[in-house]
């Protein structure tokens, strides 16, 4: 889960709604592996960038 959000931070996505809710998780063989879905709030940033902010709050 956090290999896909750190690859599409590398390429300059920015998802902005991670919360609990956007977090499945399925099977891959005997391994669960968490998956980060719904990019609906993605932005595009500089490669790079950590002032982007968060979506929303909380």
């Amino acid at each position: 889960m956090f290999e896909g959000h750190y690859v599409a931070w590398k390429h300059g996505i920015q998802h902005r709604d991670i919360t609990p809710s956007n977090l499945m998780y399925k099977m891959d063989g005997d391994d669960m592996v968490g998956v980060l879905i719904d990019f609906n709030f993605t932005q595009r940033c500089a490669i790079g960038d950590e002032e982007g902010g968060a979506g929303r709050q909380h």
